[in-house]
């Protein structure tokens, strides 16, 4: 991995950290086939036909690593907590038989899968930094460079120890004596050739979007920059090592609903060139490989369009630390927007949010972001999302450059890989076999 995290919680949903619970935790309903909903964890489960009233029956002979079983006691305080984070309306209630009741004043059509996110799978803490959940896997041991994983009924066919390293900690010359066998967490350039080589590949679009903030009041501006900055030229000077990009229209990759393929639309008219003409915009730069090639893309945008830019360069952790901080570093800069699951207000809550990296964002997209947060019917909510998204764009805040997508590299004994499940850089190591 990149990094190893400090924390291991349904808390803490960084990417690494959610690789992990893949493995440790379990949550109370999965989706897997993108349609039907199923529980490793309820002997049995209904809900009414108008998605008001759901009943639940914990299988109360699961534990957790410390001797805690998943008792109905223990099942409706988290029960009772997880939905009140849901929505403070809910009743829930004994009905009987080992099992409980939630109703709600009206449908919630989107409980189920609210419930199938991993941060709100059931767990209880072990140590200050780890949580124990009810996955495959246990944390064995943590250290600031390496943590081990256990399963806790071990297979003869598959892995029953998965031990992640943070890249800082070993060199590439010890990859091969250390028997790694996933490198899909690190940088896609830091991939051994042999790996290329030796190992099965697949293409893998990710749940990632990279776009350009362009923030500055002036509308005509923002409109200049949006259609003057060619989204192929500009993405190849920022990011020079990369060939192939997923287009996408707005911030929201494919997999989410809502998202667009194809390009954004843009037309560098005069009357845009005329607006940009001897203005001055700040780009703050966080890549330290780029700095030859945006030169030499910022210089062709002032010779086409008189528009000037300075380039600031940063070390990534400088950057992190203004990005909230006002008056803002930076009128453009890049942002790698991402989540572990389809879900829209993780790529809108960065623009529309109450810490928006937007100066002035747009009052009536927001006015929609805040409708869209309440709605509860999945189609709906995509129709929603497609209008912020887009009104992200036809106001000019945010051009969109591509798609995070690399090929998944892993070892060709395992003999049941599923290509594009759940976005393949998270496996569940436990269902590999050979």
């Amino acid at each position: 991995m990149s990094t190893i995290p400090a924390r291991i919680s349904t808390g803490s949903m960084t990417n690494s950290v959610y690789y992990i619970l893949k493995q440790t935790h379990e949550p109370l309903f999965r989706k897997d086939d993108g349609q039907n909903y199923s529980s490793n964890l309820l002997k049995k489960w209904d809900r009414s036909v108008d998605w008001s009233r759901y009943t639940f029956c914990p299988d109360a002979e699961l534990a957790f690593e410390s001797g805690q079983k998943f008792s109905l006691e223990f099942f409706r305080e988290y029960l009772l907590g997880v939905t009140k984070k849901y929505t403070a309306a809910a009743v829930v209630a004994d009905s009987g038989n080992g099992c409980l009741s939630v109703r709600f004043p009206a449908p919630r059509v989107g409980y189920l899968a609210y419930l199938s996110s991993y941060s709100n799978a059931p767990h209880v803490n072990i140590t200050e930094n780890v949580e124990s959940g009810l996955g495959k896997y246990s944390v064995t041991d943590m250290a600031k460079n390496k943590i081990v994983l256990a399963r806790k009924k071990p297979v003869r066919d598959g892995y029953n120890k998965i031990v992640l390293y943070g890249m800082s900690a070993i060199s590439p010359k010890e990859y091969r004596s250390l028997d790694i066998s996933d490198y899909n967490q690190i940088s896609s350039f830091d991939i051994p050739e042999w790996v290329r080589r030796d190992y099965f590949s697949f293409d893998n679009l990710k749940l990632k979007s990279e776009v350009l903030i362009v923030n500055t009041p002036d509308a005509e501006l923002r409109e200049a920059v949006y259609n003057c900055f060619d989204v192929k030229k500009f993405r190849s000077a920022f990011i020079p090592l990369k060939k192939d990009f997923h287009d996408i229209r707005t911030v929201l990759p494919l997999g989410v609903p809502g998202a667009e393929g194809g390009l954004p639309e843009q037309l560098c008219d005069n009357r845009l060139k005329r607006a940009a003409r001897g203005r001055t915009l700040t780009f703050c730069n966080w890549s330290g490989d780029n700095r030859e090639t945006l030169k030499a893309y910022f210089d062709e945008i002032r010779i086409r369009t008189g528009l000037n830019i300075k380039l600031v360069n940063y070390e990534p952790s400088e950057l992190a630390a203004l990005i909230y901080k006002k008056p803002r570093a930076y009128d453009l800069l890049v942002v790698m927007v991402s989540a572990m699951k389809s879900e829209h207000k993780d790529f809108l809550e960065a623009f529309l949010g109450a810490n928006s990296v937007l100066d002035f964002p747009p009052a009536e997209v927001k006015m929609r972001y805040k409708k869209l947060l309440q709605e509860d019917a999945p189609q709906k909510q995509a129709d929603l999302a497609r209008q912020v998204a887009q009104g992200l764009a036809n106001t000019h805040w945010l051009l969109t450059l591509y798609q995070g997508n690399d090929t998944v590299f892993y070892p060709k004994k395992i003999n049941n890989l599923v290509v594009g499940k759940d976005f393949m850089e998270y496996p569940e190591v436990a269902d590999f076999r050979w």
